[in-house]
């Protein structure tokens, strides 16, 4: 998490998505992400899980609330990364990352929408 302000305005002229992983970064103990720096510059950030190696599991619901925590934390402000902000970075944000141009819920959108089911998930844990 080594970025300097010109490699964030780097980052943002050429239009560069940012994967952001907190729960890896947090596991590998490999530092916070400059993340208020990166939005602020309109460098595009999305949410990832990164891999089972470096994270205990691939939920990207428990990650939005763990990269809003984080910086909340991070930044000593528990307004830094709202809900909203948040769940932009996991959806319209990943949407344009990878050249969609959905990840929004509103009126003739595309949608996939998804029911977590607690009770299922435990058997496939356990499969």
């Amino acid at each position: 998490m080594c970025l300097s302000e010109a490699d964030i305005a780097l980052l943002a002229a050429r239009g560069v998505t940012v994967a952001h992983n907190a729960e890896s970064n947090m596991k590998l103990a490999s530092g916070v992400a400059p993340l208020p720096e990166l939005l602020a510059a309109g460098v595009n950030v999305s949410l990832g899980t990164d891999g089972c190696a470096s994270n205990n599991n691939l939920d990207l619901l428990g990650e939005l609330a763990s990269v809003a925590t984080l910086h909340k934390v991070k930044n000593l402000d528990a307004t830094v990364v709202d809900a909203a902000a948040a769940l932009e970075m996991a959806t319209a944000n990943g949407a344009r990352a990878l050249g969609f141009g959905g990840g929004r819920l509103e009126a003739g959108a595309p949608a996939a929408l998804l029911r977590e089911c607690r009770a299922l998930a435990s058997y496939i844990r356990r499969a």
